[in-house]
Parts: structure tokens; C-alpha cells; sequence
């Protein structure tokens, strides 16, 4: 036997949906309002967001595989010792693993860089001001600027050892 209640009876007779409360309509609507107004916005640039980093990283890759191919053409029609020459495997290893090496690194900033503009672009849909975020950003920039300058100069020398093939990834440096 299947119990029934009085209500479900009641709207079962009549035909039609039970009532539903004002305050259960007042948050539908206010759902509904901001999936509208903020929802689709956010999620837009989400996922222009993705795109463009998907991009960004592919193009950083790309050009820079160009670039490590016309290097290495360079470096092939230079007249060299014989004995002190590399072979091009290992030359082509060198420039393949300098190339990801770089790819990787510029490929993060890119996306750092992205990822931020939309978080600030996210923050604004949702009524959030970000002056004052901007402000506190430039403030601690320059602090960490001070503070961590040697990391940053340690940093940029790495990246510039790498580009000018200084020392290959993976190589002993006493």
C-alpha cells in the first residue's frame, strides 16, 4: 500500500504544481538575474582566458623553434675545426633542450601575465573595485623589487646564459 499525503493528493486532484513561496521566487529570479548578468561574463572570460594561453604558449614555442633552427643552420655553415666541432646531433640536442628549456619559462610568464588579467577582469564583473588591488600590486612589486634583486638578477643571467648558449641544460658548472 502506497501512502500518500494530504498535499500531494490535494495538487495530484487539481492538476497543477504546488505554491511556491515569494522568497522561493525572489532567489530564482535573483539566480537567474546573475547567471545573466555576471555568469555568462565570468565564464566568457574564463574561457578566453584558456584560449589565449593555449595560443600564447603554442606561438612562444613555435617562434622559438624557428629561431633555434635558423641558429643552428648559422652554426653549421661556419667554418670550425674539425676537432673541436660538435656533432650536429649533439648540437641539435643542445638546441632542442635550450628550446624547451626557454619555451617553458616564457611559456609560465605568458600565462601568469593571462591568468591575472582575467582574475582582475572577474573580480570587476562580481562589483569588486580593483583600483585599490592595483595600487597594493604596484606597492609590493616594488618592495619585492628591493628585497629580491639578486633572485631577479639571478633569474634574468640564467635566461641570457641559456639564450647565448653559454652553458647547455643539464651541464656541471663548478
Amino acid at each position: 500500500m502506497v501512502r500518500v499525503s494530504r498535499h500531494a493528493a490535494s495538487v495530484i486532484t487539481r492538476g497543477y504544481p504546488p505554491p511556491v513561496s515569494g522568497s522561493t521566487l525572489l532567489l530564482a529570479s535573483g539566480v537567474g538575474d546573475w547567471l545573466v548578468e555576471s555568469g555568462i561574463p565570468i565564464l566568457a572570460i574564463l574561457v578566453v582566458a584558456f584560449a589565449v594561453t593555449l595560443v600564447a604558449q603554442r606561438a612562444i614555442g613555435r617562434s622559438l623553434r624557428r629561431v633555434a633552427e635558423a641558429r643552428l643552420r648559422q652554426r653549421f655553415l661556419l667554418p670550425a675545426d674539425v676537432s673541436t666541432r660538435e656533432t650536429d646531433e649533439q648540437l641539435a640536442a643542445r638546441s632542442e633542450q635550450r628550446t624547451h628549456a626557454l619555451a617553458a619559462i616564457l611559456g609560465s610568464v605568458a600565462s601568469v601575465a593571462v591568468w591575472l588579467i582575467a582574475a582582475f577582469l572577474i573580480l570587476t564583473e562580481l562589483g569588486v573595485n580593483i583600483a585599490p588591488l592595483i595600487a597594493g600590486a604596484g606597492v609590493a612589486g616594488i618592495a619585492l623589487g628591493f628585497g629580491a634583486q639578486s633572485l631577479v638578477k639571478d633569474f634574468l643571467s640564467g635566461i641570457f646564459i641559456l639564450v647565448e648558449d653559454q652553458f647547455a641544460v643539464g651541464d656541471i658548472v663548478d
